[in-house]
């Protein structure tokens, strides 16, 4: 699914769902597979995530450790928020 997002293929993610609707909340490193829809610029994988039941909210404020991996990963998270802010809202 990840590997899927981050480079829009939208045949296997929508192949993936069909057959486990719940990958589209999955995590990796505490990141969804939308994060890498946005942060990879597809728009059309992030919608349809976003249509699908992914979150535009993620807290990576408890998930960081001594290394700063938390401040990175929410860093990187908001950047590709504001990227992606123009996505419309679901049911919008």
């Amino acid at each position: 699914m990840f590997v899927a997002a981050r480079h829009g293929d939208m045949t296997t993610i929508r192949r993936l769902i069909s057959r486990m609707h719940t990958l589209v909340t999955i995590e990796y490193n505490y990141t969804p597979p939308i994060h890498f829809a946005v942060r990879e610029g597809h728009r059309e994988t992030a919608e349809f995530l976003l249509d699908n039941g992914a979150s535009r909210a993620c807290d990576f404020s408890a998930k960081g450790d001594a290394t700063g991996a938390g401040t990175t990963a929410t860093t990187a998270f908001t950047r590709s928020a504001r990227i992606g802010a123009g996505l419309h809202a679901p049911g919008a």
